[in-house]
């Protein structure tokens, strides 16, 4: 009998009623399409064997005699729908559809008859009936020898299917036991990923911390720097302003020089005069002299503050310079600073260069490799 040949195969809720008992089991039906064979077998007793062998001809008398409506070829599926139909309501509390099987004596050599009955509250319908044979010693040798087969062939499945379930067990325990490994691997590059992670960070935030100290000082540089300018831009203003006052003084100084110069020139000439004219009249001589003596007095007078005040203006102009001279120093000092703080903001904008070449290190610089970048 191949595969092909097998239309049903399935454990089927049947009531065996003889003359003196009556019992439910679940017995196997087996259907092949070849003539129609039909056996019933329980796997609790190896010696309950049943079978129909139904021909066309047959089908076509049982036709006549049970008044059914199909052919022999649409008869095999309507059997198997009743079966299901059994099937379906085995566990219900008043299943429509049960199997019975009738014997019609009492040793095992006696025909039983397989009833396909409908129920109803009104009367049990019998939709089928077919007469089923006891199997002969051959048929049951045949049959266990069959059973014992398919019981090797499970062993021998089983079996396989146990080393195949020893070979993956081993198998997904290997690779259990390979992930595990990985896993902890991974745990401690993990940990270590994480370690790096924790000292750049806080590398990156002393570094921001620095970064943000400096800007806080460029930033004052960049003001005092600002505020030098402005005063160092009033200085020259006030430096230009007393250079104008110097020069101006000087041209004044030189104006009252060149007076004095006159002055002396003339005292010298009317000197002169006097000794050429010590003729003249005494009155004239005393006037001249007294004028001239007053004229020198204030002559003298006026030289000496132009004197003071041009020693004043000189003293002015020194301070000025002096005060020049340190807001000059001053500047050179803030754009050294500046510079130093230009120098310190580019290594600070490249930093992140750095911890990449710190990766790419596997991690090796320290803090010193950082400040030599």
């Amino acid at each position: 009998m191949t595969c092909v040949d097998e239309l049903f195969l399935k454990r089927v809720p049947v009531t065996i009623k003889s003359q003196d008992r009556e019992e439910s089991y679940r017995i196997g039906i087996f259907i092949s399409f070849s003539d129609l064979v039909v056996t019933l077998t329980d796997e609790t007793d190896l010696f309950f064997l049943y079978s129909l062998k139904l021909t066309e001809e047959d089908f076509q008398s049982l036709k006549t005699q049970q008044g059914l409506l199909v052919d022999f070829g649409a008869f095999p599926q309507r059997f198997i729908s009743l079966l299901d139909l059994c099937i379906k309501e085995e566990h219900s509390d008043c299943p429509k559809f049960v199997l019975h099987l009738i014997s019609n004596g009492t040793s095992n050599t006696s025909t039983a008859n397989l009833n396909v009955i409908e129920t109803n509250p009104f009367k049990h319908l019998t939709h089928l009936t077919l007469k089923l044979l006891p199997g002969t010693d051959g048929d049951i040798k045949k049959y266990l020898a069959q059973c014992l087969k398919t019981l090797k062939t499970q062993s021998e499945a089983q079996q396989r299917f146990e080393q195949e379930k020893r070979d993956l067990e081993e198998r997904y325990q290997r690779i259990i036991r390979e992930l595990e490994t990985r896993t902890k691997q991974f745990d401690v590059t993990n940990k270590d990923l994480t370690e790096k992670k924790y000292k750049a960070d806080a590398t990156i935030h002393e570094l921001r911390t620095r970064q943000s100290l400096l800007e806080e000082d460029c930033n004052r540089t960049k003001h005092e720097l600002q505020t030098t300018r402005r005063d160092n831009a009033s200085l020259d203003h006030d430096y230009h302003e007393l250079e104008k006052e110097t020069n101006q003084l000087r041209t004044k100084l030189a104006v009252h020089e060149q007076e004095l110069k006159d002055k002396e020139d003339l005292e010298k000439r009317l000197a002169d005069l006097l000794l050429s004219e010590k003729q003249q009249k005494l009155k004239l001589r005393t006037q001249v002299t007294a004028e001239q003596e007053k004229l020198l007095i204030e002559k003298n007078k006026e030289m000496e503050e132009i004197r003071k005040e041009l020693e004043s203006t000189k003293r002015q102009l020194q301070q000025k310079e002096d005060e020049n001279h340190k807001l000059n120093k001053s500047l050179e000092d803030t754009m050294a600073k500046l510079e130093e703080s230009k120098q310190l903001l580019k290594t600070n904008e490249n930093v992140p260069s750095v911890f990449l070449l710190s990766e790419e290190c596997g991690g090796k610089l320290n803090l010193t490799d950082y400040e030599k970048f």
